[in-house]
């Protein structure tokens, strides 16, 4: 069985984090598995920013290079940068699979052999999912997800079918799916490439990885693999210390329209291929109320320390509001009050 991947990193900013790119190079070049096509996307402006990190040592003899501005196509879409760099990456890709990761992110060095075992032993799946664990730059500690394990501290099975995928990213292992972390954190997915490029246009709308509902366009078409022993690493450094996310969730409370547009892209795509399972669409609905929820009750947490246990577990997110712009308390009431069972649900299982 060919058992090939073609393994990209997506960059919009080589020159302002060269070294974690170098990193993320490194732990590509370093993959003890060999039938690989290593390919690195700089869709940022200036172009040829690659030849910089030829200058600090990087390995690039036998990598695919895309490196031109791609990210200039995004001015006017509204479309974060990597939609495009990961396009780029699809269409130079030759091998079977097809994995990306962001530039400060790496992989242990028998990442894809473990992968290849899993493809090896079960040749029909469509996708397979390494663990993910978070680096923290500062501190280079690591912080890993628990094992998905059933009420019974079961094991979450090596292969399962696309419904129990789906079921399982939002209302199994609530310890790792929770409305507060993006759905799928805890996995890192490599895809069959065909199966990738059907999903393409939404394959990348978020960031470099999978939206929820392209994600369900792939898993729920097949079944998927969970290696949990093939690592990989998202690094937590102090250029993500969410200014970003205060202003769009905390403050102007865009989180209402983001999880709303997400609850209907995954309704939607559900619905394509499970159209007479209403009772996971409900569940999926009440996931999204939730998430909406627990945001503003994390916002409001920040002014009036609505749970003690919060702070004392130092969760508090203790952002500073953006310029001139007033924290929106009415706003953010108005969803807890309009939710209130939902609301307290909420405070006794976080705060």
């Amino acid at each position: 069985m060919d058992i090939g991947f073609s393994i990209a990193i997506l960059s919009g900013e080589i020159r302002n984090r060269i070294d974690f790119t170098k990193v993320a190079i490194d732990s590509f070049n370093n993959q003890t598995y060999k039938n690989i096509q290593k390919i690195l996307v700089n869709g940022g402006s200036p172009p040829h920013q690659t030849n910089d990190l030829l200058r600090i040592g990087a390995k690039l003899d036998d990598w695919t290079i895309v490196d031109f501005p791609i990210d200039a196509m995004d001015i006017n879409s509204g479309w974060a940068t990597h939609r495009w760099n990961g396009q780029a990456a699809l269409h130079v890709a030759e091998k079977k699979y097809f994995f990306t990761m962001n530039d400060d992110d790496f992989i242990a060095p028998d990442f894809f052999e473990k992968i290849a075992i899993g493809f090896t032993k079960y040749p029909n799946a469509e996708s397979a999912m390494g663990m993910g664990s978070l680096y923290i730059n500062e501190s280079s500690r690591i912080i890993e997800f628990p094992r998905p394990q059933d009420k019974k501290n079961i094991d979450r099975p090596e292969m399962e079918p696309g419904i129990e995928v789906v079921r399982k990213i939002f209302f199994s292992n609530m310890k790792t799916s929770d409305p507060q972390y993006h759905p799928c954190i805890g996995f890192q997915p490599v895809f069959r490439t065909e199966l990738a490029r059907e999903v393409s246009d939404t394959l990348f709308s978020s960031g470099g990885f999978p939206d929820n509902s392209s994600y369900f366009q792939v898993v729920a078409r097949g079944d998927s693999l969970f290696i949990f022993d093939a690592k990989f690493y998202w690094r937590i450094h102090s250029a993500q210390d969410g200014r970003a996310v205060a202003k769009k969730f905390f403050w102007n409370l865009s989180h209402k329209e983001i999880f709303t547009m997400y609850m209907q892209s995954n309704l939607e795509v559900f619905g394509r291929y499970f159209p007479d399972n209403h009772s996971d669409k409900n569940n999926i609905k009440k996931y999204f109320k939730q998430a909406i929820v627990t945001q503003s009750l994390f916002a409001i947490s920040k002014f009036y320390s609505i749970s003690r246990l919060l702070k004392g577990k130092g969760k508090n997110p203790t952002i500073d509001p953006p310029l001139e712009v007033n924290f929106p308390l009415w706003g953010h009431l108005r969803v807890v009050f309009r939710h209130p069972f939902l609301s307290l649900k909420v405070l006794k299982k976080h705060f």
